[in-house]
């Protein structure tokens, strides 16, 4: 695995947010289409399934940037949190419903893409 916090400054703000990803992810390949997405990978789990345990639905607003490269690095999956250790325990179960098959909804939470992440 790899973990990695990073702190964000949004409208004057102090915020966390911590991105995960398997060693083996691809954070670069990219489809064209959203009926694509199936074809990316998260954990060795199909990307599309990750997004339905997460509850998240697929949109083109899902993915910053360039909307005809969607990718793991424009995805918007990571929570924003107040503290470092929130976003930590946040990334931790998005991984952990991953792994269980057990459903963790995002749905509640403002999120952002490793690509927005390095911009803040």
């Amino acid at each position: 695995s790899f973990v990695c916090s990073l702190s964000l400054k949004m409208n004057g703000h102090l915020k966390y947010s911590t991105m995960a990803f398997g060693v083996q992810d691809n954070l670069k390949k990219n489809v064209k289409t959203l009926s694509d997405i199936k074809l990316l990978q998260f954990f060795g789990v199909c990307f599309l399934s990750c997004l339905d345990i997460w509850n998240l639905e697929v949109t083109e607003e899902m993915f910053s940037g360039n909307k005809t490269c969607l990718s793991l690095w424009n995805a918007r999956i990571f929570p924003v949190c107040s503290s470092l250790s929130d976003s930590v325990i946040l990334s931790l179960k998005m991984l952990n419903a991953i792994q269980n098959k057990s459903a963790f909804s995002l749905n509640n939470y403002k999120l952002l893409s490793i690509e927005e992440m390095l911009v803040y």
